[in-house]
C-alpha cells in the first residue's frame, strides 16, 4: 500500500456525542453508566458493511454493550450516514451519535447548534482494544475541540490507504508515492484537518498494511525511512 493520510491526521475520529437533555434524564456521566441505568437510548450508527459501523459496534462492545441490549431496553438503532444522522439529532429523533468523522465535521456542528451536547472519549484500555480490533490507531480527543467534553479522554482514529493488489508494478507504486510526497501542498489543500496534520513524515506512519516495495523504495529516496 501506499499512505493515504495517516491516522494521526484526525480525519477518521470515532465521536461518542449524547444530547445533554438524554443524559440528564438518566444519569449518564459517563458512557459506562448507559448500560449501567439499561437507558432506553436511541443511537445512530454508519450504514451496516462498512468499517465505520464496525468501529461503531465495537466501541460499544467494550463498554460491555452489544446492539441488541439497547434494543432490549426500549432503545432503537438507527443506521444512516453522517449527514443524516446530524439531521436526526437536530429534529430530536435520535439521542446518541456514534461515528466516525474529521475533527468538528461540519454534520457534528450542526448538531451542536440544534441541541445541546455531551461528548465522551474512551479510557485508555477501550481505546486500545478498539484499535486493535479495526486496524487504527488510540488518538486525542480534547476540550478544545469540543467545548462540551466531558474531559479530555481518548478515542480511535483510522487513517486512509491507497491500497494496491502485491502484483502492482513497483514503478507504479514508486511514482504514487512521489506524486503524493512531492506535491504534498496540493495534496494538503483537499481537506481543512490534511492542511493542519500532514507532513512528509506523516507519509510514512505505520499501518495496518504493509509499505508496497516501490513506495517503500521512494521514501527511502527521498529520506523519509532508513
Amino acid at each position: 500500500m501506499v499512505r493515504g493520510y495517516p491516522a494521526s491526521a484526525r480525519f477518521q475520529m470515532l465521536h461518542l456525542l449524547v444530547t445533554k437533555s438524554f443524559a440528564e434524564q438518566h444519569g449518564i456521566k459517563a458512557l459506562e453508566d448507559l448500560k449501567a441505568k439499561k437507558a432506553p437510548l436511541r443511537m445512530a450508527v454508519n450504514r451496516r458493511g462498512n468499517l465505520d459501523f464496525r468501529l461503531s459496534e465495537y466501541a460499544m462492545q467494550e463498554l460491555g454493550i452489544g446492539l441488541k441490549d439497547i434494543e432490549s431496553w426500549g432503545g432503537q438503532i438507527i443506521h444512516a450516514a453522517s449527514g443524516e444522522q446530524a439531521k436526526l439529532m437536530a429534529n430530536r429523533r435520535i439521542d446518541m451519535i456514534n461515528i466516525a468523522l474529521s475533527v468538528r465535521h461540519r454534520a457534528i456542528q450542526e448538531a451542536a447548534n440544534a441541541v445541546e451536547l455531551v461528548a465522551f472519549g474512551l479510557t485508555e484500555a477501550h481505546a486500545k482494544a478498539v484499535a486493535e480490533k479495526v486496524g487504527g490507531q488510540v488518538c486525542p480527543i480534547t476540550k478544545k475541540d469540543y467545548e462540551y467534553l466531558v474531559a479530555d479522554a481518548l478515542s480511535v482514529c483510522q487513517g486512509g490507504l491507497i491500497a494496491a493488489h502485491a502484483s502492482l508494478p513497483d514503478e507504479i507504486a514508486y511514482d504514487l508515492a512521489k506524486a503524493v510526497h512531492t506535491q504534498i501542498d496540493k495534496y494538503k489543500a483537499a481537506h481543512r484537518v490534511f492542511q493542519q496534520s500532514i507532513t512528509p513524515e506523516k507519509l510514512v506512519e505505520s499501518a495496518a498494511a504493509p509499505y508496497h516495495p516501490g513506495a517503500l523504495k521512494y521514501y527511502r529516496e527521498a529520506g523519509l525511512v532508513k
